[in-house]
């Protein structure tokens, strides 16, 4: 169900406007009351909260956020549960900025050293990742953000692996995570990958 602009979440989060619609999740534009500050609101579907492995997967990306922090990665702020209902919610940090598909659209072909620069940012954030035992598993352009100072944000963790975790399993549906542009081999195979997979 689509929340309204003012709507406060958990007696903290006050809807500011919708920021888009995936597989999972909404994901709303909100200012943490507690903070001040903005914040992205994440709501999973109700109706996919029945499902034992969507549920296993939402309580994986809430594991995996607690467990990263650095400067290059959007971080949690906080988890909790919609007003008078047992339905989860995710609150991470906003970045403001643009994604990298949109910051190449406009500026064409990078200069080298901007584009080692935001590569350098991006191969920090996942070694790190990689460091702590989480692979990402959808690199992909819309996954990077650039802000106005040129800092780069590695986001959405929705279908990140654990490593060590248990396998997921989706019934009758395919093995495959990711998004087809820019899965790897092993991706496509139904294999969970490792940090291979990232680079």
């Amino acid at each position: 169900m689509p929340h309204d602009v003012g709507e406060v979440i958990d007696g903290r989060y006050e809807i500011l406007g919708e920021l888009g619609h995936g597989g999972m999740s909404d994901t709303y534009r909100a200012r943490d009351r507690e903070s001040g500050q903005e914040a992205v609101v994440k709501i999973p579907y109700a109706s996919l909260m029945g499902d034992p492995a969507t549920f296993s997967r939402y309580q994986r990306e809430l594991e995996i956020g607690k467990r990263l922090q650095h400067p290059h990665i959007q971080r949690l702020i906080s988890s909790g549960h919609l007003d008078g209902s047992i339905a989860p919610y995710i609150a991470l940090e906003y970045v403001d900025g643009e994604s990298l598909r949109t910051y190449l659209v406009k500026r064409g072909p990078l200069p080298i050293p901007e584009a080692i620069r935001i590569a350098t940012q991006l191969a920090d954030a996942l070694d790190y990742c990689h460091s702590v035992g989480v692979v990402h598993r959808d690199m992909k352009p819309e996954n990077v953000l650039i802000m106005p100072d040129g800092t780069v944000k590695l986001v959405d963790f929705g279908i990140a692996l654990l490593q060590g975790a248990r396998r997921l399993t989706f019934g009758p549906l395919s093995n495959a995570v990711g998004t087809p542009d820019y899965m790897s081999p092993e991706q496509v195979r139904g294999d969970r990958g490792d940090s291979r997979t990232d680079v």
